[in-house]
């Protein structure tokens, strides 16, 4: 259930349906990113850079997956627990399951969307963890 928050003083225009944008304040520019391919995510990301100015961020609300080794970008959990708290990630391997099984679509490392950023001519600033099955990643202009 991806949001992307973005703030501007140009209106942009997004490749996609049900897109809703506005001058000032949220633009509700793509609920699920994971139910896209890494195309179409690069494409939908790339629509937003002209309407960027270098102060610019874009909030991307996602389920960002986390392995029991754990990813340098992502805080591992304290010992004992595995890095990615153990079973209380059960559901998001299961949901990355069903997504791949039914909409040919994935949750994402955070390897995974640095590369789907970087193709859009963003970079990622930080991941943000929100003590949720969800995380904000901060991207900006390159």
């Amino acid at each position: 259930m991806a949001t992307i928050y973005h703030v501007s003083p140009t209106p942009i225009s997004l490749p996609i349906l049900h897109q809703k944008s506005y001058r000032e304040g949220k633009s509700n520019a793509n609920k699920k990113r994971h139910d896209w391919s890494d195309t179409y995510c690069t494409s939908i990301l790339s629509a937003l850079v002209p309407a960027l100015g270098p102060n610019s961020r874009i909030l991307l609300c996602e389920q960002i997956m986390n392995t029991t080794l754990g990813f340098e970008q992502i805080p591992k959990a304290p010992e004992p627990l595995p890095a990615n708290y153990g079973a209380v990630k059960r559901y998001s391997h299961q949901r990355d399951l069903c997504l791949m099984s039914t909409l040919n679509g994935i949750e994402r490392t955070p390897d995974q969307f640095r590369k789907i950023v970087e193709g859009a001519g963003l970079r990622i600033e930080r991941f943000w963890e929100c003590r949720s099955q969800v995380g904000l990643i901060e991207v900006r202009l390159k």
